[in-house]
């Protein structure tokens, strides 16, 4: 119960980033699903394939779970409403923050008060014309960045650069409005992750943290937030793990 423990004990100089492996018995995504508002099960059930209605239900299902815990709230009396451009918040908790992205049967979670925050993770997977989207969504300082490393390299590089270019445009709650190229991140493999400039200022740039991890060989993620502040990574579990532990062993089976 370490991990839920301390989950309670979300401070505000706290982020919390937890790694879940989404694979579910049927009973737990059933038990997911009966915590969703009417809103979000239209949305499951507008996917068209099945699997893509589970994942939504199992990742929508286990926020609710992890928001409960850290408010003290039940699952499904937690409203979500939205900002301009989509990013969600808790009614009634402006403080609390939360993200979360995912990739295939994985997802990954962020959680802090009083700072904006954002996650992204994607798969390492072989794609054409690197350069050319490099070129259109890239600054042109990553472009040459991107270019300059070794083939065997670039690939990693380039998700590098685009998760951590996610995380702040989620962090920042712009979304897909923003433009990618109107900020600069390190993205070579011997730098650290950090800013270089947010639309030309350094100044600007020092005011955000960087980080980037490897759930594992075939993943990478990239969280941004404000500040400067304790990262805690929970060890990457299955999700009926995670639940045994905030709801009760018949929860997850």
């Amino acid at each position: 119960m370490a991990d839920l423990d301390l989950a309670r004990r979300l401070c505000g100089s706290d982020v919390h980033v937890w790694v879940i492996d989404l694979e579910a018995s049927q009973s737990c995504v059933r038990k997911l699903s009966s915590t969703l508002s009417s809103d979000e099960m239209d949305r499951a059930t507008s996917f068209t394939f099945e699997h893509l209605t589970t994942r939504f239900c199992v990742c929508r299902g286990l926020l609710r779970a992890f928001v409960g815990t850290y408010l003290g709230t039940a699952p499904r009396d937690i409203e979500f409403l939205y900002g301009r451009c989509g990013k969600p918040f808790v009614a009634g908790a402006d403080a609390f923050q939360f993200n979360l992205a995912h990739s295939e049967n994985m997802a990954v979670y962020a959680f802090a008060c009083g700072c904006d925050l954002g996650i992204d993770i994607e798969r390492v997977r072989d794609i054409q014309d690197i350069a050319g989207i490099a070129r259109h969504f890239f600054c042109p300082e990553e472009v040459a960045d991107l270019t300059s490393v070794s083939a065997r390299e670039r690939l990693e590089s380039f998700f590098a650069c685009w998760t951590r270019k996610e995380a702040y445009i989620k962090a920042t709650g712009e979304g897909l409005s923003a433009s990618l190229d109107s900020f600069r991140v390190a993205l070579q493999p011997w730098e650290s992750p950090c800013f270089v400039h947010i639309n030309g200022s350094t100044s600007d740039a020092g005011l955000w943290s960087l980080h980037s991890f490897r759930p594992n060989e075939e993943h990478i993620g990239a969280l941004a937030f404000q500040d400067r502040r304790k990262l805690r990574f929970f060890e990457r579990q299955p999700v009926e793990n995670v639940l045994t532990k905030i709801a009760g062993r018949d929860f997850a089976h």
